[in-house]
Parts: structure tokens; sequence; C-alpha cells
């Protein structure tokens, strides 16, 4: 048993991947968007090299919903650098038990 709260954290953030995860989706998201708007695509990343991104976790948080508290998540936010420019900020959230909820990314314009 775990006796602190980041302890806890750590542990299902290794019992799930989360780490690994994250950043896998954060390609698959990529992938998506190349594939659903190849222009806006070209015109972000110009002369795309998927080794010029650095896609390094910024943070991992465990949240809620207060004051009810009645839904936690994890969520794993990563800084995106393209070219050596920071791009925006890439997050996916999983439950407690590892399963994928969401993503989103601050794309800074």
């Amino acid at each position: 048993m775990f006796h602190t709260l980041h302890e806890d954290l750590q542990a299902c953030v290794r019992q799930y991947s989360l780490e690994e995860r994250s950043k896998e989706d954060f390609w698959l998201y990529l992938e998506a968007h190349r594939q659903a708007e190849p222009e806006e695509f070209a015109e972000l990343y110009p002369n795309f090299e998927r080794n010029v991104f650095t896609v390094d976790i910024e943070t991992i948080a465990l949240t809620c919903n207060w004051p009810f508290m009645n839904f936690w998540s994890i969520s794993v936010r990563r800084l995106i650098v393209y070219q050596k420019r920071k791009i925006g900020k890439f997050g996916t959230i999983f439950t407690l038990s590892g399963e994928y909820i969401s993503n989103y990314f601050d794309y800074y314009r």
C-alpha cells in the first residue's frame, strides 16, 4: 500500500503507462490533423519532420470536479516545441483506472 498521494499518482502513471500513451496520443492527434486538414497542416508544419519536434512532459496532475469531488482524472500535459519554437501544450486526460478520456492542444498562434 502507498502512503502518500504523490506515490499513488506515480504508481498509477507507471501501471497504466500514461507517459508513453500521452506521447503516442500526440502523434496520433498530429497524424489525424494532417489527414483531415492537409493544407493547414502544411502551413503550420512546413517541411514536416517528426524529429524536429520536442514533446516533453510539463506536468502530470490529479484533478477533481470541485466541490462535488465525484469525478477524478489524471492529465498529462506536454510542452510542444517545433523547430526550436514553443508552439503549444498538448494534454491527454485519463481516468484513475487508466482509461482514455480526451485530449486537447492549446496551440500558440
